[in-house]
């Protein structure tokens, strides 16, 4: 791929996995602009919690006398999705129908089999119909993270109009790019299109075109610039999709660092320790108590690990399309369920992730499923994981967790210059 131009550009950049940064200011300036639906941000949702702007237009430092901008790069995660696939949805529900077979569920528990049902349907259909959605089902963005994008567009837009306003007058290009990843693109497309929207003058400078139309043949990629997955999908580069596309010292670093960065995950024996030392929580199992007890008889959760009772995200589930289709997703039958603890994990999952599926689950309800303080427990453990495995970890010395990102570095400090 040919190099950025690096004068005079404004680079906006959409992963998959990474952190999200972005020009906030009050909404309440615009009435045209996007809002997303408020959050709660006191149900631990983790890092399924939906966006909010955090600050309000007027409360930014003023610009300097004598200065102006001439230059931002927004590094976004995509938006609100979906389960990534069918596993923890299947998994409860392959247990749940053991335990309603042998009439092993409360009042309450009775409920849970619709709402798993309702989940799955949701998952299954998400994105089903909706304009700027490459292939509908699990993983996708949901109406929240689609309204997320098109609000931090909005946004950016009002924060610097003189910046964006000189992009299409000067000559100046709007770069986007992005990791690959279905849910990636699309989020750049949304946000992209709002740009669009907003300031349709802009057209002529964002590159590549790709990425100006909402239409599933519009499909930015390696060869366009649209895609670069040695920036934004650094922790898993593979021989099969990438190893063709090393072409610098850089690239090879950090193919190298990629490697390595997987290996650690997978096979380093501090981490597998810690992440052994965090699931044997004394309070685990306690916790999942809490949670179960309300849902399953105590004969049955006493059960769960025994013979006959473990359970995984086998199988398949089936459902209608608003067009009459009958539409099946298969389980792995990779996820399991071998203890109380693994259940009750399981639920979180569920839970953490309907905060930004609120206008496609309707009435399906988990937050009755989960104690505020289990849910608590469950985002502190996922937090525990993610810094050892993703973060600081162990030794900053040995900078396995942040070499893989050293070319998105580098573009940032090369744009800037």
């Amino acid at each position: 791929m040919k190099p950025f131009k690096i004068k005079h550009s404004l680079i906006i950049c959409f992963a998959s996995g990474l952190f999200l940064t972005a020009c906030n200011n009050d909404h309440d300036d615009n009435s045209a602009v996007v809002v997303p639906p408020k959050a709660d941000t006191s149900l631990y949702l983790q890092t399924k919690q939906p966006y909010q702007p955090q600050q309000k237009l007027s409360s930014y430092e003023a610009t300097p006398a004598g200065y102006r901008a001439v230059f931002t790069e927004l590094v976004a995660r995509h938006g609100s999705r979906g389960l990534s696939s069918i596993k923890y949805d299947l998994a409860l529900y392959n247990m749940w129908l053991k335990a309603k077979q042998e009439n092993a569920l409360t009042p309450l528990g009775e409920q849970l089999g619709a709402d798993l049902e309702g989940m799955m349907k949701a998952n299954i259909l998400l994105g089903y119909g909706v304009e700027g959605i490459r292939q509908y089902g699990y993983g996708n963005e949901t109406s929240v993270g689609i309204k997320e994008h098109q609000g931090i567009a909005d946004r950016l837009l009002q924060r610097l109009p003189q910046l964006f306003n000189q992009a299409s007058q000067q000559g100046k290009s709007v770069q986007i790019v992005s990791s690959g990843v279905d849910r990636a693109v699309d989020s750049a497309k949304f946000f992209t299109n709002e740009l669009l929207k907003q300031q349709p003058s802009l057209k002529t400078a964002i590159t590549p075109a790709s990425y100006q139309s909402l239409n599933s043949t519009s499909i930015p990629s390696i060869v366009d610039g649209g895609v670069n997955r040695f920036h934004l999908y650094f922790h898993s580069l593979n021989a099969q999709d990438d190893l063709a596309n090393v072409k610098t010292d850089l690239d090879k670093t950090v193919y190298a660092a990629s490697l390595k960065y997987q290996d650690f995950e997978e096979n380093d024996p501090d981490l597998k320790q810690k992440i052994k030392t965090l699931s044997a929580d004394p309070n685990a199992q306690k916790i999942a108590t809490e949670v179960l007890s309300p849902i399953f008889k105590t004969a049955f959760i006493q059960k769960i690990g025994q013979t006959g009772y473990s359970f995984s995200n086998s199988g398949s589930f089936t459902v209608t399309s608003p067009k009459g289709e009958q539409i099946t997703e298969k389980g792995k039958g990779k996820n399991t369920i071998a203890s109380a603890v693994d259940a009750a994990a399981y639920v979180y999952e569920l839970y953490s992730i309907t905060g930004g599926m609120q206008d496609e689950l309707g009435a399906t309800n988990f937050k009755k499923y989960m104690p505020i303080e289990a849910a608590k427990f469950y985002a502190q453990y996922n937090d525990a994981n993610d810094f050892y495995s993703k973060g600081p970890s162990f030794d900053t010395g040995k900078a396995v967790t942040t070499d893989i990102a050293k070319s998105l570095k580098q573009d940032l400090f090369k744009q800037v210059d």
